[in-house]
């Protein structure tokens, strides 16, 4: 396992970064309005260069996306993040491993590993912020299926949506 982590949260309306070590808790290290892919990225690239030595980088987004290819697919709350490759723009970047996944399914793993529910088995975890999201953990394994969705309770419009966006998954 890394002795070091960069976590990476990106949100409909912030995204978030920490850092992690063995020795040491999770801490926030910068904060910043979600933009474009661009302002984004760029963002991110400021940060990485000022950030403290680190052995990967975990990524936590809302859906759709293929955490698979690494690929962000036009989350309804995140307007013009239509197929971005995201794992591949930073492993470019930073030499490092980089990982995506669903952020749902981020926090059921830690709230599982760190959490008041350290350990429950079966944990059904619920998120509630821009969007709604949900991961289960059963006979220890997180239920990711087949494209890192199993869970997620489903996605409610409230307001128009891009026309190049995906309907509700």
């Amino acid at each position: 396992m890394a002795s070091s982590l960069f976590g990476i949260d990106i949100g409909g309306t912030k995204t978030t970064l920490c850092t992690w070590s063995q020795h040491e808790r999770v801490m926030e290290t910068a904060r910043f309005a979600t933009g474009s892919p661009e302002n984004t990225l760029s963002e991110l690239k400021t940060a990485l260069d000022q950030a403290a030595d680190f052995d990967a980088i975990g990524i936590a987004c809302g859906g759709p996306l293929d955490a698979r290819a690494g690929v962000i697919q036009s989350p309804l709350n995140l307007p013009g993040w239509h197929d971005i490759a995201i794992v591949d723009e930073l492993h470019r970047y930073t030499g490092k491993p980089v990982f995506l996944m669903n952020d749902a399914n981020a926090n059921t793993l830690a709230e599982w590993h760190f959490g008041f529910n350290r350990d429950a088995d079966p944990l059904i975890y619920l998120t509630a912020g821009t969007g709604m999201g949900a991961g289960i953990i059963v006979n220890r394994q997180l239920l990711d299926g087949a494209t890192g969705s199993a869970g997620e309770i489903g996605h409610w419009r409230l307001a128009p949506v891009h026309e190049d966006s995906p309907l509700c998954m």
